[in-house]
């Protein structure tokens, strides 16, 4: 026979089991709280490592960046680098005192052509003489005229040498017509410096730096 104290005690649990049960939900909903709050901390400890990972490379590329910009932004304003080293893609600077007079770049209307002159007989060192072997306009054969076409050209060696280039002027046998040996673009003047005088000019612009005049 159950006892006045031991019913007690079970109105007692039967009262305090609903209130267990709702504590006990709540610590379930806490404990998942919990959870979402840790796997939070851990989400945002990597995206904070990922994203100081992402600056140390973006603070690189942008050092990198400055550095080759600075490189190209090199020219003879801002260094000691001549100007026949500046890149084909910028203005080259060229520091010049003198006042602007309003003239175009080049030549001036009226100036007087500077060329060299045909030599006199007595200048000449050398002499050769270019001629066709047929004719260039039916392939016949050809005989000489005694007609020339000059062309001087002034170079410089060891010694100074004054070559003519003479080209024959022939006559064809069979058709009659006159011809000679093409003349090469770098004889089209009367006079004209020789491959040795222009390597040597060129060498010295590029290598020395020199100027033109």
């Amino acid at each position: 026979m159950t006892s006045n104290y031991e019913r007690g005690l079970y109105k007692e649990y039967e009262l305090l089991l609903p209130e267990n049960e709702k504590v006990n939900s709540e610590y379930q909903l806490l404990r998942k709280e919990f959870q979402l709050l840790q796997m939070k901390i851990k989400s945002k400890e990597k995206l904070e490592a990922e994203l100081k990972e992402k600056l140390s490379e973006n603070e690189a590329r942008l050092k990198e960046s400055l550095r080759l910009k600075a490189l190209l932004n090199i020219d003879g304003t801002n260094s000691g680098t001549p100007t026949s080293k500046t890149p084909l893609s910028k203005k080259k600077v060229i520091p010049n005192s003198r006042e602007k007079s309003g003239k175009h770049i080049g030549g001036q209307p009226g100036h007087q052509k500077k060329k060299l002159e045909t030599f006199t007989e007595e200048e000449i060192t050398d002499t050769q003489i270019h001629k066709p072997s047929i004719c260039p306009y039916c392939d016949g054969n050809l005989e000489e005229t005694q007609e020339y076409i000059d062309k001087d050209e002034l170079d410089y060696e060891v010694v100074v040498r004054k070559k003519r280039h003479r080209f024959s002027v022939c006559k064809c046998t069979n058709c009659g017509r006159k011809s000679h040996q093409n003349i090469p673009l770098k004889l089209k003047e009367d006079n004209q410096y020789g491959e040795h005088v222009q390597a040597l000019a060129l060498s010295l612009m590029n290598s020395g730096n020199v100027s033109v005049k």
